[in-house]
């Protein structure tokens, strides 16, 4: 999926496992999805950031664009 179109969320009904194991999901874990996506795209960290960030403050009508 092309970053243009990509929103993430971390909310869930269930623990996840890995480095997360045990823990309840929460919206701090959005700097580790940041990081793998911008490992898998190839792309800096702060890039996806501000386009993950654009990305929803578009869908939701949150503020300026």
């Amino acid at each position: 999926m092309p970053l243009t179109n990509l929103v993430i969320e971390t909310d869930g009904p269930w623990p996840y496992g890995g480095e997360f194991e045990g823990q309840l999901t929460e919206p701090a874990f959005l700097g580790r999805l940041i990081e793998e996506i911008a490992t898998i795209k190839g792309v800096a960290t702060n890039d996806v950031e501000d386009r993950v960030t654009y990305n929803s403050r578009a869908l939701f009508r949150l503020g300026e664009q």
